[in-house]
């Protein structure tokens, strides 16, 4: 999941070449004026996916091994304190 991440961020970021911050350089803008104004509403999407993306790879881990055992001793050691807590699904 983590690459896949950090392809989306690399495909959906302006170049850094002149792009989208040029103009506002000799506006006068700084840099960090130049990244909170222009380029975050930019790759704000990609962050938004890469998030919902990680959040999902994350659960599947977690409830993946609470699906397919039938014995609690099986479990991983975190997910056993939720088996034996009663929030096994």
């Amino acid at each position: 999941m983590l690459a896949a991440g950090r392809v989306k961020e690399r495909t959906s970021r302006p170049p850094r070449d002149g792009g989208p911050g040029g103009s506002r350089r000799l506006d006068g803008l700084s840099e960090f004026g130049i990244f909170w104004r222009i380029m975050t509403p930019l790759i704000t999407p990609a962050l938004a996916t890469i998030t919902v993306l990680q959040f999902h790879g994350a659960w599947n881990n977690v409830r993946w091994p609470l699906l397919v055992t039938r014995d609690d001793a099986l479990l991983p050691i975190l997910l056993e304190g939720m088996a034996t807590a009663g929030l096994k699904g």
